[in-house]
């Protein structure tokens, strides 16, 4: 069982007071790849911008297939989500809940072309084999 607590103000800055619990989608980071993405979001503000205005766009139910996806690469990965920011994808694990939709970010990959390679499809099924255990 991995753990999961929920993405903090230390990652992303409100945009405007519009990133708070809407549609009932909650996210939250693995413990494991939490300071891997504080780098890469406090390294770079263009990325750290977009990455807050794909957040808005997935809680507001305006994300576009160009923005959110779900990779199915197989059946292991069938609740494995992309973020897409520049020539980043954020996988992500959606877990629902009674009520609840929570949006665990896994792990980043550097992805320049459209085709997914075997390496990648490999570490998409992994991450659809995580379950979580969710910290506030």
């Amino acid at each position: 069982m991995r753990r999961a607590k929920r993405l903090s103000e230390r990652f992303i800055e409100d945009v405007g007071g519009t990133l708070k619990n809407r549609n009932n989608i909650l996210f939250y980071v693995d413990t494991d790849y939490e300071e891997e993405l504080f780098e890469l979001l406090s390294n770079n503000s263009k990325i750290r911008e977009k990455f807050q205005r794909c957040l808005y766009l997935i809680l507001t139910g305006q994300a576009t297939m160009d923005v959110y996806r779900k990779e199915a690469v197989s059946s292991k990965a069938k609740d494995v989500w992309a973020i897409k920011v520049s020539s980043y994808r954020l996988y992500c694990k959606e877990v629902q809940e009674s009520d609840k939709k929570y949006v665990v970010i896994a792990k980043h990959i550097t992805k320049n072309t459209q085709k997914l390679s075997k390496k990648m499809k490999k570490k998409i099924k992994i991450i659809g084999g995580y379950d979580y255990e969710f910290e506030d």
